[in-house]
C-alpha cells in the first residue's frame, strides 16, 4: 500500500476516534445532568411531601437545608452546568424539559443546553474516555517499542526508518538499541560485548 494511502488512513481513523470520544462526552455530560435532576426532584418531592413532582404555579421555590432551589430555572451538570429547563414554560418549548412518567412518579429531564458549559463539559468528559481507552494502548505501543518492535503492527523492526509490514514510521533498529544504550548508562565504563566485567 502507498505511503500516502497509509497516511490517509490514519488521519481517517483519528478523525473517526475525535468523534467518537466528542459523542461519548456529550453523552455523559446529559446523563450527568439528568441524573443530577433525578435526585433534586426527589429533594424536592421529600421535602414537599408530594408523591409526583411538585407544581412550579404553586411553588416558586424550595428550601432544602441552606440552599434554596428556584424552580423558575433549574440548571444542572458537572463540573460547570451545562444544562437548563424552566417548568413553569408551557411546552412544547424546549425550555419546558421532556416529561417522563417512571412508575407513580413524574420525572422532567433537561434538554436545553447552557452554554459554554454544555461545551466545557463535552470536553472534559471526551477527555476522560480518550485518557481511559487510549492509556492502555500507548503502554503497548511503548512496550513494543522497547523490544524493538512497530508500535502499530509488532513486526519486528529493522534498519528502515518505515515498517515493512504496515508503512508505520518507526526508530530503526541500530537507532534504538543506541538509544536504550544511552538511557541505561549511568557514566561506568562497560567492557565490550563477549568480554567478562573487570574485577575490583
Amino acid at each position: 500500500m502507498p505511503y500516502h494511502s497509509i497516511m490517509s488512513v490514519i488521519r481517517r481513523r483519528r478523525f473517526i476516534k475525535i468523534i467518537a470520544m466528542l459523542a461519548a462526552g456529550a453523552a455523559l455530560n446529559v446523563a450527568v445532568a439528568w441524573g443530577q435532576d433525578v435526585v433534586q426532584t426527589n429533594e424536592v418531592r421529600r421535602i414537599l411531601k408530594a408523591p409526583i413532582a411538585p407544581n412550579p404555579n404553586a411553588t416558586v421555590s424550595v428550601l432544602n437545608g441552606d440552599r434554596l432551589i428556584d424552580l423558575r430555572e433549574l440548571r444542572y451538570g458537572a463540573p460547570t452546568q451545562s444544562m437548563r429547563m424552566s417548568p413553569m414554560i408551557v411546552p412544547p418549548s424546549p425550555l419546558r424539559g421532556w416529561d417522563v412518567t417512571i412508575g407513580d412518579y413524574k420525572y422532567t429531564f433537561p434538554i436545553a443546553p447552557l452554554w459554554p458549559g454544555f461545551a466545557i463539559n463535552t470536553l472534559f468528559y471526551a477527555a476522560v474516555c480518550w485518557l481511559l481507552l487510549s492509556a492502555p494502548f500507548a503502554l503497548r505501543r511503548r512496550l513494543r517499542r522497547r523490544r524493538g518492535r512497530c508500535p502499530a503492527c509488532a513486526y519486528p523492526v529493522g534498519t528502515s526508518d518505515v515498517c515493512t509490514e504496515c508503512g508505520q514510521s518507526v526508530m530503526p533498529a541500530q537507532a534504538g538499541i543506541q538509544s536504550r544504550a544511552a538511557d541505561d548508562d549511568d557514566g561506568d565504563p562497560r567492557p565490550p560485548a563477549g568480554f567478562p566485567p573487570a574485577r575490583e
